[in-house]
């Protein structure tokens, strides 16, 4: 086979196994994101049903997570070493502690639905810059994983207005 005719084969638009692990990568890191901010909203609260919902979600994001890592493995690749922000999840209900030094349960609830936004939209953001270069196997998965996404937020929401109707 001559060069000219391996270049005639060639599609840049064509997902390589490197741009794949990437754009994997990068969805762990926002399931570590959730992970950190789900514990760390844990912290913050003694009440039974947010713990459930926090710790629901958490299992959301480890099971999404193991996903994600087996098909880095199986293409070749290696999981990006954790790094932790707190800032998704984390920074509204400390900007409110900061000025108050107090932070109540909405609060909370509040800086976590802001988190799952923004992690559903870097999924979405994702996926749609991509979609027409994966194949449908990861493509699948990546709708599947923001599915889960999606009822997790509907499942804040819930929890979020159960607090309106005791208050």
């Amino acid at each position: 086979m001559t060069t000219t005719s391996l270049c005639k084969n060639f599609n840049p638009k064509e997902m390589t196994n490197l741009n794949l692990i990437e754009i994997l990568n990068k969805l762990v890191a926002v399931h570590n994101d959730r992970i950190e901010g789900y514990a760390s909203a844990s912290i913050e609260t003694e009440e039974h049903a947010m713990l459930d919902c926090f710790n629901d979600l958490i299992k959301t994001s480890r099971v999404c997570k193991m996903e994600l890592t087996d098909k880095i493995n199986r293409l070749g690749g290696k999981v990006e070493p954790k790094h932790v922000r707190k800032g998704n999840f984390m920074c509204m209900l400390n900007y409110k502690y900061a000025a108050h030094k107090q932070v109540n349960r909405r609060d909370i609830v509040e800086s976590c639905n802001y988190g799952e936004s923004v992690s559903k939209y870097k999924y979405e953001n994702l996926f749609n810059a991509n979609q027409r270069n994966l194949i449908l196997e990861y493509s699948t998965m990546i709708k599947l994983h923001l599915g889960q996404l999606e009822l997790d937020q509907s499942r804040l929401m819930q929890l979020r207005n159960g607090m309106a109707q005791t208050a």
